[in-house]
């Protein structure tokens, strides 16, 4: 009987996508957007995120991940970040923001960080007189700021923490005037193979030229913009359809009152920190970690 009902579920779930991307299909080449309006209502309905009934049930560590991602996730306004010029108004005027529902966390074991290095790492650490504050108040800008030993900038965090993920995450966000969609593979492929593959890629015409859309490829996201922001990944080998940044791992501190935040742009892999102050998460500052 079981399997019986995941086959029917499967079936129906396939005959759906297969409606979708029909009806996407459709509403370029009539270049309706009454059904580009219908395409993604639809996909917006059938997920939908957590009510605040649903929030009250969660475990306190599940809180704090949806309490920090809140307060983080704004991408129409993302002057906190650093980004290039050109990122930060990406998102300025869609209508819906595409969000991953799985998200990762760690928590530190101990909160003693002088112990933990000096008995994973004797040797390098033996002697150590390193103060592993979270982050230290500078009186002079009366601002906090991190240290070059702050072990949740450090990479050491990951020998130090346990980690586990929410796998069917569904935050609620400060932008009430835009939707989300939660992000599958579903819906990946949908998107892509309705865009194609006309991708310049990296490097083509110069060394620092982006990969890009061109062609009919191009005029097919234009057709999306008023609703998603899509672009060629940096590599050009796919369809960026999420939207950034693309939050992907929340470490804590063992008592949960710093955090450490890693997010992805096309462009960029950036570390956000954000301490708790009277039960409310606050931004510190951001971290240019990677970029390509």
């Amino acid at each position: 009987m079981g399997k019986i009902f995941i086959l029917i579920l499967f079936t129906s779930n396939l005959v759906f996508s297969q409606c979708q991307e029909e009806l996407l299909n459709k509403a370029f080449e009539q270049k309706s957007y009454e059904l580009l309006d219908r395409f993604f209502e639809n996909w917006r309905m059938e997920k939908k995120p957590i009510s605040d009934e649903e929030y009250q049930k969660l475990s306190d560590i599940e809180k704090d991940v949806y309490d920090v991602f809140y307060e983080f996730y704004n991408p129409k306004d993302m002057s906190n970040l650093k980004l290039e010029e050109f990122e930060y108004n990406y998102y300025k005027n869609v209508k819906y923001f595409v969000i991953n529902p799985e998200i990762h966390y760690g928590v530190l074991k101990s909160d003693n960080y002088d112990s933990l290095l000096r008995n994973k790492f004797p040797v390098g650490y033996k002697d150590s007189t390193f103060n592993f504050n979270m982050f230290y108040d500078r009186k002079d800008k009366r601002t906090f700021e991190y240290t070059f030993n702050n072990l949740l900038e450090n990479e050491l965090f990951d020998y130090f923490q346990i980690k586990d993920s929410i796998e069917n995450f569904r935050p609620q966000i400060k932008d009430k005037s835009t939707n989300i969609l939660f992000y599958s593979c579903i819906y990946d492929s949908i998107i892509s193979n309705f865009i194609g593959n006309n991708i310049i890629p990296l490097g083509e015409n110069s060394i620092m030229q982006p990969a890009y859309a061109h062609g009919i490829s191009k005029i097919k996201i234009d057709f999306l913009k008023p609703y998603i922001f899509t672009m060629a990944s940096h590599w050009g080998n796919q369809w960026v359809i999420e939207t950034s940044p693309m939050l992907y791992r929340i470490c804590f501190s063992n008592n949960r009152t710093f955090a450490r935040i890693s997010h992805n742009t096309p462009y960029h892999s950036n570390r956000s920190y954000y301490v708790k102050i009277e039960n409310k998460w606050t931004f510190v500052f951001d971290d240019d970690y990677m970029y390509w």
